[in-house]
């Protein structure tokens, strides 16, 4: 990244910079006004300044679209500073334990459930705005490049080389010899087959033990579906046992005076 005139050079430096800066912007908008002010809010909660500032509250929306912001701007800039999605990785990282650090601390809870069906279109749409954008830049640009210098690249994380691919073998060829071996066989037959197998072999074991699950899923509910017909049955058996106790009881009383009147009268 060191010719001024180079544009390449320049939106990788600029996808650098607004990814650093956004990270910059929520750990300094956490840590140094939303976490000051709830503290002011429950040391002083009636004085003017805290009336003033209010509550904060995590609204998820602004936190998802900031997440695609970050997502789109490593996306565009993977091209240009080759570094951009590990820093990106980084920094998601950061921003993650900073979220929860203020949803939990400095926030207060929405009277309202959020609804994710209401945004999920606009989030989706965004998403492949961002996924567009970082396709068609880079393919435009290169190939603008190729054909203005006769197929081979001056400019850029990729110069003097015919394809951007090429930079890895230089970049490999620059190692060590034993990292130097020890990429050759991560990237040959001899590895490859194995890892292959191993994962046939996984998948298989993943997909056959979630068959066995949904199955017992299905006899759990049989079960179940069971268990409340028999409750049903021994409901209405007991309310016939019940009724049948009650009308005996009525009946006894009432043939017990049959039989008093029988024998006054038989005096």
């Amino acid at each position: 990244l060191k010719d001024p005139l180079c544009r390449e050079n320049q939106l990788g430096r600029e996808m650098y910079k607004l990814c650093i800066f956004n990270f910059l912007t929520t750990f300094f908008n956490t840590f140094f006004m939303n976490y000051p002010r709830k503290l002011l809010q429950e040391k002083y909660p009636t004085s003017l300044l805290a009336r003033l500032a209010g509550k904060q509250r995590f609204l998820i929306p602004f936190n998802v679209l900031d997440l695609v912001y970050i997502q789109t701007v490593s996306w565009v800039g993977v091209y240009y500073c080759p570094l951009l999605p590990l820093i990106g990785i980084v920094t998601l990282m950061a921003v993650f334990y900073i979220k929860k650090f203020s949803v939990l601390r400095c926030c207060v809870a929405e009277q309202r459930m959020f609804r994710a069906s209401n945004s999920s279109v606009l989030f989706y749409f965004m998403l492949l705005l961002g996924l567009l954008m970082a396709a068609t830049t880079p393919v435009l640009d290169f190939y603008q490049s190729k054909q203005a210098n006769n197929f081979r690249i001056s400019c850029g994380p990729f110069k003097n080389q015919e394809t951007v691919f090429n930079v890895t073998n230089v970049c490999v060829k620059s190692l060590p010899s034993s990292a130097q071996t020890a990429l050759h066989y991560l990237s040959s037959e001899a590895f490859a087959l194995p890892l292959l197998l191993a994962e046939i072999i996984i998948l298989t074991s993943y997909v056959s033990r979630g068959r066995a699950n949904r199955k017992a899923i299905e006899r759990l509910k049989d079960m179940l579906v069971m268990c409340s017909s028999d409750k049903r049955f021994l409901v209405k058996q007991h309310a016939t046992l019940l009724r049948g106790q009650k009308n005996a009881n009525r009946v006894r009383p009432v043939a017990v005076e049959q039989r008093k009147l029988l024998h006054e009268e038989s005096l």
